[in-house]
């Protein structure tokens, strides 16, 4: 019989799996897969009968479902993306109330970094290529504020399933 930390283990590594292809699907197209967060969740169960230590799920529902209502506002508002509203809340309930924290800070913190890379980016290394292209100068690109947060997310979730997987 395979030993509950095994599986564990495996669990934890899917759940890490799915964060890397949001992350680069996120990149690549700017869309996040509605399987994906469907996945993260549907993975959770078996995140919480496998390990070590217990996990206060119910605490975690209270806090995934506050991380969708707060996404699904900042998505209303043209904010963020449907698809990085819905991974947040399905790494949210992975965190829980205990791991909350430091999940948002890790997201927050690569977001930060991506978003500061694309403005140096578009500001410096394509001025010209921007302005090339259509006639009004506009080279038909996509709006200077779109930002893949998926990867964020996906930093925040793989920091959290390292976490997990060495007994945090």
């Amino acid at each position: 019989m395979i030993a509950l930390p095994v599986i564990h283990l495996g669990v934890v590594a899917a759940f890490a799996a799915l964060l890397l292809f949001a992350a680069v699907e996120d990149g690549r197209r700017f869309i996040i897969p509605n399987t994906v967060s469907l996945g993260i969740a549907i993975l959770y169960p078996a995140h919480v009968l496998t390990a070590a230590t217990p996990i206060d799920w119910l605490g975690a529902v209270g806090v995934a479902g506050a991380a969708l209502v707060i996404g699904m506002v900042l998505f209303s508002r043209r904010l963020i993306g449907g698809g990085d509203a819905k991974l947040i809340a399905a790494v949210a309930l992975w965190a829980g109330p205990q791991h909350f924290m430091p999940f948002f800070f890790v997201t927050a913190l690569t977001g930060a970094v991506i978003g500061l890379a694309l403005l140096a980016h578009r500001r410096w290394l394509r001025p010209v290529a921007a302005t090339a292209g259509t006639a009004d100068g506009s080279g038909g690109s996509k709006p200077a504020l779109d930002l893949p947060y998926g990867i964020a997310i996906a930093a925040g979730g793989v920091n959290l399933a390292v976490s997990f997987a060495i007994g945090g």
